[in-house]
């Protein structure tokens, strides 16, 4: 029994003994998340449903949870790289504000004046009770900025399809041709316009009347629409609103179909009557084209990875460097980073190298190659390595004109060669950091380490003396690997 109890009691020792021994090993990996900042992605936090599409910006939430109408508005999300537009809505209404916001959307077409030579106008009537499509009659319209001629052909060939009516109509009184009509004049120049007014029409059959001439390259779609919302919490059908939804619905049908992206340009509120607030909003479809990514090599790839990672969390890097330089300097003790203060990526694992430097030469340099432990604990660890293993040449008396540098670095590339010769002519000056192993000798340089060299050959050669090898030394059997670093701008002391 009691040699049990001796054979346990060794075992619990030794089990300490150990943990005190690994102390900050143990607690630098339990307190690093898994991942590594080469593989930077950041993490977006969930937030609130936001309404990107057309309802969500005119009806209160009230009304938006109570009808079903609105529902399909809400799928309508946009991408932000977009290229020519090919449909936009616009307030319908003469308001101010409304102007305003038209203004803004006409101006996205100014660009492609030159290849934008027909205009079709589709604009609501709640006058027409029918699902006819009304036409004009009329040669062209008159302005202040001068005359507007009517598509002739495009007209007549759409007056031949069935549910489509030719009436002489009177567009001072329309919103759109009245008010909104001289912008487009100012943003377009020369064009000719194709006037559509509806009523309770069909969406789906104005999308397919109108879907053969939006496939033309110089065809643009304009869409008048308002939707308001009443103090009284009910939308106003006098005003339009019901047949307003015809319009937008149109748009979507012919952007599913067409495969075109929809973006919010901006929208305004404007007061028409004590009781009533509109709001406006200007909408746009455009076909959208995938840009050419270029390829990356994997070193690149890590490079632009550590580039978002010190860009999304800068504020926080420069806290850890200047807490760790002040712990290390004033009370000689390591900083030790909190997740409660720090944002959670900053205990990714990475590889982090400190520099310090006095009169442009680095005085002393600590680091790690492999990213075993959390950004924010290594960044910690090698400054307080800079002052503790260096406090000959770093002191309270110089530190005013030192500065302390810190890098993070990719993963390695091994670079294969034939000869010497063949590997410099592989090394990219300025850029590449080199890490040169043979047998038990091994040496680093960051790419920083080139401003101390004049050509690749005396890098390579500089590098050779760190490791404890001859400059003129060489054999094939030397094993060179290249990575790059990005710096975490920081010059103060």
């Amino acid at each position: 029994m009691n040699r049990n109890i001796y054979k346990y009691f060794a075992i619990g020792f030794s089990l300490l003994f150990i943990t005190w021994v690994n102390f900050d090993y143990i607690v630098s990996h339990l307190s690093s998340n898994s991942e590594i900042v080469t593989n930077y992605t950041k993490k977006i936090e969930p937030l609130d449903d936001k309404r990107l599409a057309v309802a969500g910006y005119f009806y209160s939430d009230k009304i938006l949870n109570k009808s079903t109408e609105t529902d399909n508005y809400l799928k309508n999300r946009y991408n932000p790289d977009l290229f020519k537009p090919r449909i936009l809505i616009i307030p319908h209404s003469a308001h101010e504000s409304s102007l305003k916001v038209v203004g803004n959307a006409f101006s996205t077409i100014e660009p492609y004046a030159k290849t934008i030579k027909n205009v079709v106008i589709l604009s609501p009537s709640c006058d027409v009770t029918s699902q006819d499509l009304v036409l004009t009659n009329a040669n062209g319209l008159i302005t202040s900025l001068g005359r507007v001629n009517v598509n002739q052909g495009i007209n007549n060939e759409l007056a031949s399809q069935e549910g489509l009516v030719v009436r002489d109509y009177d567009f001072s009184k329309d919103a759109f041709f009245n008010n909104k009509l001289p912008i487009l004049q100012k943003a377009l120049n020369s064009f000719s316009i194709i006037p559509i007014r509806y009523g309770k029409s069909n969406p789906q059959n104005i999308a397919d009347l109108v879907e053969p001439y939006l496939n033309r390259s110089d065809v643009l779609l304009i869409i008048s629409a308002d939707l308001e919302n009443s103090l009284s919490k009910q939308p106003s059908v006098n005003n339009g609103s019901t047949c307003n939804l015809v319009g937008i619905d149109t748009a979507i049908i012919l952007a599913k179909k067409m495969n075109l992206k929809s973006k919010i340009l901006s929208e305004d509120v404007g007061l028409i009557k004590k009781s009533k607030a509109a709001r406006y909003g200007d909408f746009l479809y455009k076909k959208m084209r995938i840009k050419p990514k270029m390829i990356l090599a994997p070193l690149e790839k890590e490079v632009e990875s550590l580039e978002k990672f010190i860009g999304d969390n800068s504020k926080d890097l420069l806290d850890v460097i200047s807490a760790s330089i002040n712990d290390a300097l004033l009370h000689d003790k390591k900083f030790k980073p909190s997740r409660k203060k720090y944002n959670d990526s900053l205990f990714n694992k990475g590889a982090v190298f400190v520099d310090a430097i006095q009169d442009g030469k680095v005085i002393a340099q600590e680091g790690s190659l492999i990213p075993e432990k959390a950004v924010a604990l290594d960044i910690a660890q090698n400054i307080y390595k800079v002052f503790k293993n260096n406090s000959n040449v770093i002191n309270q008396q110089n530190i005013k004109i030192l500065k302390i540098k810190v890098y993070i670095l990719t993963s390695y590339e091994a670079v294969k060669y034939s000869s010497e010769l063949d590997l410099l002519k592989k090394l990219t000056q300025n850029i590449d950091g080199v890490v040169i192993r043979d047998g038990d000798r091994q040496a680093v340089f960051l790419p920083s380490e080139w401003k101390n060299a004049s050509s690749k050959e005396e890098f390579l050669k500089n590098l050779k003396l760190k490791a404890g090898l001859s400059p003129i030394y060489w054999s094939n059997d030397i094993k060179i690997y290249k990575f790059r670093t990005v710096e975490v701008n920081n010059n103060e002391n």
